[in-house]
């Protein structure tokens, strides 16, 4: 119970940085998505519940700030989250710089299209600039956790 109350802790010192600093960083029109980002992180590092905190809390953390109605970034978020988990970790190997790269831009493409879509709005260009920077921004994130986080161990039925 004390784990899971220092997780959402820190989910909620993660929304108040992003809202606040990060929200400041903006280069050619983009802003880093950090729980996003941090939710795909713990899930490439095989912490499928660790993730999902991430995704929810933080999901409802962004549906109280953001104009849209509320719940589209919690179930945009576990949406993406279960099909890169169901369907694309399962068919990729480890995964390297590049397939870590086309991981986290495809997603952020994905959230994009589906965002703009439901706000009935047709993409500009800026979307592409919004894509190629947050995959670099998960990059990061991710080479970060990798230091900090150990991978969850998987069941061996020997």
């Amino acid at each position: 119970m004390i784990k899971l109350s220092l997780k959402i802790l820190a989910i909620i010192f993660l929304f108040i940085f992003q809202i606040t600093i990060f929200n400041k960083l903006v280069i050619f029109g983009s802003v880093p998505n950090l729980i996003f980002i941090l939710s795909i992180a713990f899930l490439l590092k095989n912490r499928f519940n660790d993730a999902l905190i991430v995704a929810i809390g933080g999901g409802l953390l962004l549906d109280l700030v953001s104009p849209l109605s509320f719940g589209v970034y919690t179930i945009l978020f576990l949406g993406i989250l279960f099909i890169l988990n169901f369907v694309i970790l399962r068919m990729l190997p480890a995964p390297n710089l590049l397939w870590l790269y086309i991981i986290f831009s495809g997603a952020f493409l994905l959230i994009d299209l589906l965002i703009l879509l439901f706000v009935r709005v047709w993409p500009s260009w800026m979307i592409v600039a919004n894509v190629l920077i947050n995959g670099l921004w998960g990059i990061l994130v991710y080479l970060f956790l990798v230091r900090l986080v150990k991978p969850m161990e998987e069941i061996k039925i020997e």
